[in-house]
């Protein structure tokens, strides 16, 4: 037996707080780390985000790491964190002059994969390490760590490592 509480995220994806409910003190309208707005609901369906899941074992609740969701588990549209770094790794694909623009195409068609498990997840790594060694090394690296954050764990497992 559990329940979820009710998570704050900002618009970029930094957690304010996973349990709002259960800590409102901890609640913040803009995030300390960036300056944007929190939510607690999807901006699709007004459903709330989904925070930490807490069992209740003799009496006594334990909670469960909490991991930032890519998207809304009502309606299934991303999160604003997910859009938006997919938008900036897509905007960055944009900008590398050294690839053509059939390898910009591709590359950016394979972000949408590594964001969710998929059947075609494993393609678009793929595709991803191969136009990665194509890159000047700073280019790649800043590729990375957007990746990083908005990748799955799968993904990133088999992306770095």
């Amino acid at each position: 037996m559990g329940y979820y509480d009710i998570a704050q995220i900002c618009l970029n994806g930094h957690v304010a707080t996973a349990a709002s409910k259960r800590l409102p003190s901890s609640r913040q309208k803009h995030c300390k780390k960036c300056g944007e707005p929190t939510i607690t609901a999807c901006e699709h369906c007004s459903v709330e985000i989904e925070g930490t899941f807490f069992t209740v074992s003799n009496s006594l609740p334990r909670r469960r790491p909490y991991t930032v969701p890519r998207f809304c588990h009502n309606c299934g549209k991303p999160y604003p964190w997910t859009r938006r770094g997919l938008d900036a790794v897509k905007s960055l694909a944009d900008e590398l002059d050294e690839l053509e623009l059939a390898d910009r195409e591709k590359l950016k068609r394979s972000f949408d994969e590594l964001v969710a498990d998929t059947p075609a997840t494993g393609l678009a790594v793929m595709r991803v390490k191969k136009v990665l060694t194509k890159l000047k090394s700073h280019t790649a690296s800043v590729i990375r760590d957007v990746l990083v954050q908005i990748a799955t764990e799968a993904a990133k497992r088999s992306l770095f490592g």
